[in-house]
C-alpha cells in the first residue's frame, strides 16, 4: 500500500482457515455468558477469496489515512462487516483500535508459535536443569531452554511458555495447548536475551517475544491479558426443535487429554469421548518423580497400581458412558530422564524418536507395563467399562502379541466392552494392518505427528526442518487415505489423533470424504473442528443428493 495515495501495490491471499460471526438471537438465548461469537469454517470458495471487496477495502484505506494523521503513531486496528438488517446494506465496522508501540522497538525475537494467545507479565528465567517448584512466582512467564514433563505443576502456574529447543508436538506444547495458556519454543537463546523479572509481551499465535521499555510497561500492564483460553466461543444449540441439533454429526469428535483440570470444560462439550488419554503425562502427579521400576523394586507396586486406577477413574466416571481410550505410556529420553531411579537409568540416545519407545520398551521393562494392565483391570473391576487400551508406537506385529498375552493374563481381554487398539504412527503399518487384525487388533488411531516425520524423513523437534513438516505432503495424505481405507476393509474403526486436523484444518473434507470413524483434537480446537466436521458431511449428502436426482432423471430419459 503506497501511504500517500492509499493505492494497492501487491496483495497476497491469506490462509483463513477459521472465522467468526455474531450469534443470531436464536442462538444468544441458549448461550448464556458466552462472547457473542460463533465460530466456523470458511467453505473452500471463501478460503481462495479476498476478505474484502474492493468496496470495503477502500472505505478501510480511507479510515486508515484518516486515523493515521490524527494519531501520528503506528497502530492495528480489527474490523468487522455486518447487516443490521435485511433490508439495510452491509456495513464496515472498526471494533477496536491499539497502538503498537512495539512495532517501533526492535527488541524483538522469533520462534514457533506452539499455542495461541497474547500475554503480557515478567518473565521467569530458568536455566540449567535445577527448578524450584516454590520459587517460581503465579503469573509469570516461564523463559527456559527446555520443557520436560515434570514441569506440568510450573506450567501450571504460569501466565505463558518461551523454550529455546523443542517443537510445536514437544511435551511442553501439548500441554500448554491443554492447559490454555500462550507458549512459543524454539526461540534460539532467549533465556540470554531475556533479563529475569523484565516485562515481556508473549504473542503465541504470531511465534513473537517482545521486549517491552518502561514507557510500555505502564500502557501494557493496564490492558487485559488474552489467550485462546479466555475468549469463549459458543456452538450451536445442543437442542432444537423436537430437541435435535440444527448441526448433527455422524464422525464422531474426541478431545486430547492429561490433565485432570480439563475434565470440567470438556465434560461440557459436545465431544464422544477421549480420543487419546497421554498416561505419561497424566501419571506424573502419582509417580512423584520416581521411575515405576522404583516403586516396584520398594515393594510399593500395589500402591502404584491403586493410585494410577483412582486417577484413570476419575476421567472414566466424569465422562461415562463415553470413551476413555487410554494410550499406554511412551517413555522417551530425555524428555523423562528426571523419572529417578536407583534401580534403573534411562539411556542418553542420539535420536529418541527412534530409540527405546513405545511396545519395545515393554518388550524391556515388562513390569512398568504390568502396573499400568493391572490398573486398567482395577478400572474395570470398578464398572468402568469405558476405558479402552491403545498401544503406542506399535513397530511390528510380533510386538503386538506380545503385549496382548500380558493384556490377556490380566482378564481385560473377558470383557465384552474392552477394545484393544494400536497407534499408526509406524510406516510399517501400512502394509502389515491386516496382519495385525489377524492377530487381535480392534481398532486403529492414526498419530500424524510421528508418521510424518518418520515418511519425510524430517526431525520434528528441528526448527529448521519445521516447514518440511507438512502433514499435506501428497504422501502423508495417501498414508492416511489408505490407513483409513484399509481400517474399513477389515471391519474395524480408524481414528486420528494427532496435530494435522486442527493445523491443516482443510484436510477434514477428505479424512470424512474416506471415510473416518472418529477426529481426536485439543480441548481449544474442538468448536472449529465441530464445524469443519459439519460442514464436509454435509457437502458429501448434497452431493449424493445430485447425484441420485441426476440418476433417476437419466433413467426417466432413458425409458
Amino acid at each position: 500500500l503506497q501511504p500517500e495515495t492509499g493505492k494497492v501495490l501487491t496483495s497476497k491471499l491469506g490462509s483463513k482457515t477459521r472465522a467468526y460471526r455474531l450469534e443470531t438471537a436464536q442462538d444468544s438465548s441458549s448461550s448464556a455468558g458466552r462472547s457473542g461469537l460463533q465460530v466456523y469454517v470458511p467453505s473452500k470458495e471463501q478460503q481462495q477469496q479476498y476478505a474484502l471487496t474492493e468496496k470495503y477495502l477502500q472505505q478501510l484505506i480511507e479510515i486508515s489515512q484518516n486515523l493515521r494523521v490524527e494519531v501520528e503513531a503506528a497502530f492495528s486496528l480489527e474490523w468487522t462487516i455486518y447487516q443490521i438488517s435485511a433490508s439495510s446494506e452491509p456495513r464496515l465496522y472498526i471494533t477496536q483500535f491499539t497502538p503498537e508501540l512495539i512495532a517501533r522497538t526492535p527488541e524483538l525475537i522469533r520462534g514457533l508459535a506452539a499455542a495461541g494467545g497474547r500475554v503480557t507479565a515478567p518473565a521467569q528465567v530458568i536455566v540449567g536443569e535445577q527448578h524450584n517448584l516454590e520459587a517460581i512466582i503465579p503469573g509469570r512467564i516461564l523463559v527456559t531452554q527446555m520443557v520436560t514433563p515434570d514441569w506440568i505443576p510450573l506450567l501450571k502456574k504460569a501466565a505463558g511458555i518461551v523454550t529455546e529447543r523443542g517443537g510445536i508436538t514437544s511435551h511442553g506444547a501439548i500441554i500448554a495447548r491443554e492447559l490454555g495458556i500462550p507458549a512459543v519454543v524454539h526461540a534460539i537463546g532467549i533465556t540470554q536475551l531475556i533479563d529475569n523479572g523484565e516485562l515481556i509481551l508473549l504473542d503465541g499465535n504470531q511465534g513473537e517475544i517482545h521486549k517491552l521499555s518502561k514507557k510500555e510497561e505502564v500502557q501494557q500492564q493496564s490492558q487485559a491479558n488474552t489467550s485462546h483460553a479466555s475468549f469463549p466461543i459458543s456452538f450451536p444449540p445442543r437442542e432444537n426443535i423436537g430437541g435435535v441439533s440444527p448441526f448433527p454429526i455422524a464422525t464422531k469428535l474426541l478431545v486430547n487429554l492429561s490433565q485432570l483440570q480439563s475434565l470440567e470444560q470438556v465434560a461440557e462439550l459436545p465431544v464422544d469421548g477421549v480420543g487419546l488419554l497421554r498416561s505419561e503425562l497424566m501419571m506424573l502427579e502419582v509417580l512423584e518423580n520416581k521411575h515405576p521400576q522404583e516403586w516396584v523394586q520398594q515393594g510399593r507396586k500395589q500402591e502404584l497400581v491403586e493410585r494410577l486406577a483412582q486417577q484413570i477413574i476419575q476421567f472414566a466416571a466424569t465422562l461415562s458412558p463415553r470413551p476413555i481410550f487410554y494410550r499406554s505410556s511412551d517413555w522417551r529420553s530425555p524428555e523423562f530422564q528426571f523419572l529417578a531411579s536407583e534401580t534403573s537409568t534411562t539411556p542418553s540416545e542420539v535420536n529418541p524418536i527412534l530409540g527405546l519407545r513405545g511396545t519395545l520398551r515393554y518388550k524391556q521393562d515388562p513390569a512398568s507395563f504390568e502396573v499400568e494392565l493391572a490398573a486398567l483391570a482395577q478400572v474395570h473391576s470398578h464398572g468402568y467399562s469405558n476405558v479402552q487400551l491403545m498401544l503406542p508406537f506399535v513397530r511390528t506385529v510380533e510386538e503386538f502379541t506380545f503385549c496382548r498375552r500380558y493384556v490377556e493374563q490380566v482378564g481385560l481381554t473377558e470383557n465384552p466392552h474392552f477394545q484393544l487398539w494400536i497407534m499408526a504412527e509406524v510406516p510399517s503399518v501400512l502394509f502389515l494392518l491386516p496382519d495385525y487384525v489377524q492377530a487381535g487388533v480392534q481398532g486403529i488411531s492414526i498419530g500424524t505427528n510421528d508418521l510424518t516425520q518418520l515418511l519425510l524423513a524430517v526431525d520434528r523437534e528441528h526448527m529448521l526442518s519445521n516447514s518440511s513438516l507438512n502433514a499435506r505432503h501428497p504422501a502423508v495424505l495417501r498414508a492416511i487415505q489408505q490407513l483409513i481405507v484399509a481400517a474399513r476393509t477389515a471391519g474395524i474403526p480408524c481414528s486420528i489423533c494427532g496435530q494435522a486436523p486442527t493445523v491443516y484444518p482443510e484436510i477434514i473434507d477428505l479424512l470424512v470424504e474416506w471415510g473416518i470413524t472418529s477426529i481426536s483434537v485439543d480441548v481449544h480446537d474442538v468448536a472449529v473442528t465441530y464445524q469443519a466436521i459439519a460442514r464436509a458431511e454435509q457437502r458429501l449428502l448434497l452431493e449424493a443428493a445430485r447425484n441420485s436426482k441426476f440418476k433417476i432423471q437419466n433413467s426417466k430419459y432413458s425409458s
